[in-house]
């Protein structure tokens, strides 16, 4: 004879007849459990494969990129310029577009691309003492027009701010414009 507790685990036990909606229900609770564990165990295995097989395009991509990034930097030195207190420098791979663009807060990083597929081009300004920091973006269309000249949250040079903090910005970048022979007629333009 069966205790108690076996005869109320007999009765809970479902028929595989599923006799009642009971039956059903408790088949649910019991099974579902179990197969969300591995349905979501196969999901974690197949994004960790996405994300496995996405870094190896991104890896490949980048150094795809580093090697035209190397084959066009060069033609950016016509451009380069400096005076006592300001200097234009160029980026030296795709990732300085990212620090730039990070550090500034605003949109240069998504630029690769088109840098890389030479739809445009991208300079820094910096201070001449501290070359490394971030300070102004500037983007050059190859046919030489300034398109666009950002700082920290895509402030302009011409800012109040800005004008305060860099007085002599403004007279750097019209004394390079003119050596180089750029246009700057669109400076302001946040795209």
């Amino acid at each position: 004879k069966l205790s108690k507790m076996e005869d109320v685990a007999e009765r809970r036990k479902p028929s595989p007849h599923f006799s009642s909606m009971e039956d059903v229900r408790m088949l649910h609770d019991d099974i579902l459990p179990v197969f969300n564990y591995y349905q979501n165990l196969e999901w974690e295995r197949r994004r960790q494969e996405r994300m496995f097989h996405l870094a190896i395009e991104k890896k490949e991509l980048a150094e795809k990129q580093n090697s035209k990034w190397e084959t066009i930097k060069n033609q950016w030195d016509k451009w380069l310029y400096e005076d006592e207190e300001y200097t234009i420098v160029k980026p030296e791979t795709p990732y300085d577009l990212v620090v730039e663009g990070t550090t500034l807060g605003h949109c240069v990083g998504g630029y690769i691309d088109k840098v890389v597929n030479r739809k445009t081009n991208i300079m820094f300004i910096r201070r001449l003492q501290d070359p490394t920091k971030p300070l102004f973006t500037v983007e050059i269309l190859s046919n030489g027009v300034i398109e666009q000249i950002h700082g920290r949250y895509n402030s302009n040079i011409d800012d109040d701010k800005v004008v305060e903090e860099e007085p002599n910005l403004i007279k750097f970048v019209m004394s390079w414009a003119k050596e180089k022979k750029l246009d700057l007629h669109t400076i302001n333009k946040v795209r």
